[in-house]
């Protein structure tokens, strides 16, 4: 897992992360089961993707990221960073599926809350959000993390108030 993680980690330069898929796609090759491999080429796939804007190697990376939790469906981070996949292309309610899978099977998954409620709050539901921060909050304590999540959430809900007084 180490070695593979290291091949593209620091570098956005399309050829230095093409050459570390074709590594992952090598290993998975020898052993297809392996799922930091899937995991690895999927999240190398997505960033090539940002780096050149360009939506093809993004959608191979949803599906690397969708066989390593086949291969391995209780592995930890794997459906967040589906999530993050499905969120940078423009699918947030599936990545909210994605994040709040991994809450599920991992209530212990910090980062999965924070992206949970992230993800539901730019897309303006406020209510899951509160419900979110307030399970994470049982179960974190007072993290400054949540506490930004609970200001943006009111932040929100005052928006939503303003709009609601403007329209009366």
């Amino acid at each position: 897992g180490s070695f593979l993680k290291g091949l593209a980690e620091d570098s956005n330069d399309p050829a230095q992360l093409r050459g570390a898929i074709e590594v992952f796609s090598q290993a998975i090759e020898l052993h297809s089961n392996y799922s930091s491999a899937y995991m690895e080429r999927g999240w190398t796939r997505y960033r090539l993707g940002v780096a050149t804007q360009d939506t093809a190697p993004m959608m191979l990376a949803e599906s690397d990221l969708r066989e390593a939790i086949r291969v391995a469906p209780t592995r930890f981070h794997l459906r967040v960073v589906l999530g993050i996949i499905l969120e940078g292309t423009g699918r947030p309610r599936l990545a909210i599926e994605a994040f709040e899978g991994e809450i599920e099977l991992r209530p212990d998954h910090f980062d999965a809350y924070v992206r949970a409620i992230g993800t539901r709050l730019r897309l303006k539901d406020n209510e899951r959000a509160r419900e979110l921060i307030d399970l994470a909050t049982q179960k974190f304590g007072d993290q400054p993390l949540l506490r930004q999540c609970r200001a943006a959430l009111r932040k929100a809900e005052a928006a939503v108030a303003e709009l609601k007084a403007q329209l009366k």
